[in-house]
C-alpha cells in the first residue's frame, strides 16, 4: 500500500489517496478533490503510473475530500465503488454541490475543484459485508455510518481503510 500525500492547500498530511498495486489492478482507496488532482498526477508517476491506469477506486464515502475526483477518474476509465446511499449524488452531484456551496461559498473551486458526475456504467454499489474482489485482491465493504449515512470502511488483509470514522 503506497500512500499519496495530495498536498491540500498546500499542506501535507492533509488528505490522501492509497494505491493499491497487482497485476493489472490499479486500485485507488479514495480519488481525494478536484483540486489535488495534479499531486495526485504526480504521485502516480513516481509511481510509473498515469491516471488511465487506474483500474478501480474505492470511495469510502461521497464528501468532497474523498471523492470530489471520482467522476473525473470515471471518465479515465476506473471503475468507482459507493455506498448504496451516496450513489445517487455521485451520478446526479447538483444537491451535494448546492449544499457544499451553501458551506464554502466563493471557496469551492479553491478548495474542491471540479465535482464531474460518475459514469453510469463505471459505477458499483457493493452491499454490506460483500467481498470485492478485484484480481487476486480482496476488499470486504463494511457499513460504518457515523460520520456520514453514506460511509464505508474497506477491509484489505490486515488493514482497515476507515475514511473519516476512525479514531
Amino acid at each position: 500500500v503506497i500512500t499519496i500525500d495530495l498536498n491540500f492547500q498546500n499542506k501535507t498530511q492533509a488528505i490522501a489517496s492509497y494505491l493499491i498495486r497487482q497485476n493489472d489492478a490499479a486500485v485507488l482507496i479514495e480519488s481525494g478533490p478536484g483540486s489535488t488532482l495534479s499531486a495526485l498526477e504526480a504521485g502516480l508517476a513516481k509511481e510509473g503510473l498515469s491516471p488511465r491506469d487506474i483500474t478501480h477506486v474505492l470511495l469510502t464515502h461521497i464528501h468532497l475530500d474523498h471523492a470530489g475526483a471520482a467522476g473525473w477518474f470515471s471518465k479515465q476509465g476506473a471503475q468507482i465503488f459507493v455506498h448504496p446511499n451516496g450513489a445517487p449524488h455521485l451520478l446526479n452531484p447538483e444537491k451535494l454541490i448546492a449544499s457544499a456551496t451553501r458551506i464554502y461559498g466563493d471557496r469551492m473551486g479553491t478548495l474542491w475543484g471540479e465535482f464531474l458526475p460518475v459514469e453510469q456504467n463505471q459505477l458499483t454499489v457493493p452491499n454490506d459485508a460483500e467481498e470485492i474482489a478485484i484480481g487476486n485482491l480482496r476488499f470486504t465493504a463494511i457499513n460504518t455510518p457515523g460520520h456520514a449515512e453514506h460511509h464505508y470502511s474497506y477491509l484489505f488483509e490486515d488493514m482497515c481503510f476507515s475514511g473519516d470514522v476512525g479514531g
